[in-house]
């Protein structure tokens, strides 16, 4: 039997792993290698770099990055907004069907420290430091009244599980319990992120937030190379947000970010363009949902040892900042 079983290599899984003397013989469970937003890219392009986030990552706080092994560099931030706010607004709730509980992507905007190599290289170094036993696959099926679950055609059998995972997903996943029911209820806004390496010089970071009709683009954020390294500092790396539905993905979208960004002159030509990526996030911004249902969902499950924690997990939109003060102020389990 597995002391401790977390579902999803999370910041908040590594965070509570590393703050924990009791985790041996515990197992860490995601779906697949390199699956948390925070793991980033693949970077070759500049010898002191060796990756690229995905999503870009501000602290309000040096010390915070200090505590985890990083090195904070001082940003300033340039705001610009195209539109109105009403129309940015309405963009980012796909046309007012999801109430959302926080935008992080206007708060950047409060941002006043970077992560020299960026956040990606935080998240990696903390995940070597754990020596636990890992399994990447699809959840089959949670089995809570036998405190057991299915991956990969193998019960493993449990005493407690910490879930990052998000919510819906597991409650999606559980098997002869009503709480699978409450999987429909969680909306949200998916997120469509195209990242471009371009050479073209930028002093500061660089904030666009874009609230007009016609743009599929919400919000792109600029941001110069010499924050994460000390070469390439003539390049940018750009980072552009579109809310999409899922059932309007299509391959074509990529196309349609690149040329809007040349539109709003955020890049010259897609010549300069010396690295691309994209990245379908499809839990960008949670919704709001009714806090009874949040709490009968985890008394419940906690009745089977299963315990709720991390953005997704708990279905909250917090920071990094909250999860490593919810870490160090005791222990969940």
């Amino acid at each position: 039997m597995e002391k401790l079983v977390f579902l999803g290599e999370s910041f908040t899984t590594l965070l509570y792993v590393t703050h924990s003397k009791h985790y041996e013989g515990s197992l860490i469970i995601d779906l697949w290698k390199g699956g948390s937003l925070l793991h980033g890219w693949e970077l070759t392009l500049f010898d002191e770099l060796k990756c690229l986030d995905r999503i870009p990552v501000l602290c309000k706080e040096a010390k915070l990055l200090e505590d985890l092994g990083g090195e904070p560099v001082g940003i300033e931030a340039n705001v610009n907004f195209i539109g109105t706010e009403e129309g940015y607004r309405s963009k980012m709730s796909l046309s007012d069907e999801v109430i959302i509980q926080r935008d992080w992507l206007l708060e950047y905007s409060d941002g006043r420290y970077y992560a020299k190599g960026g956040w990606c290289n935080i998240y990696r170094e903390l995940k070597n430091k754990v020596y636990v036993l890992r399994i990447y696959g699809e959840l089959q099926r949670l089995l809570p009244e036998d405190e057991a679950l299915i991956i990969k055609g193998a019960r493993i059998t449990y005493r407690k599980v910490l879930n990052t995972l998000p919510l819906p997903y597991i409650l999606s996943k559980l098997a002869g319990s009503n709480l699978s029911e409450y999987a429909k209820v969680f909306k949200y806004v998916p997120l469509y992120a195209v990242t471009l390496v371009a050479k073209e010089t930028l002093d500061n970071l660089k904030l666009t937030y874009v609230g007009k009709k016609g743009f599929l683009l919400s919000a792109v954020v600029e941001i110069p190379v010499h924050y994460l390294s000390s070469q390439g500092k003539e390049y940018k790396i750009i980072y552009g947000f579109a809310p999409v539905a899922f059932s309007r993905l299509r391959a074509e979208l990529f196309q349609k970010v690149v040329a809007e960004l040349k539109k709003l002159k955020i890049i010259e030509s897609y010549s300069t363009v010396v690295a691309e990526r994209c990245y379908f996030e499809r839990y960008g911004l949670l919704g709001t949902i009714d806090y009874y249902n949040i709490k009968y969902v985890s008394t419940e499950l906690r009745k089977h040892g299963i315990y709720l924690d991390g953005r997704l997990g708990s279905w909250s939109e917090k920071s990094v900042q909250d999860i490593l003060v919810s870490i160090r102020s005791g222990l969940l389990l």
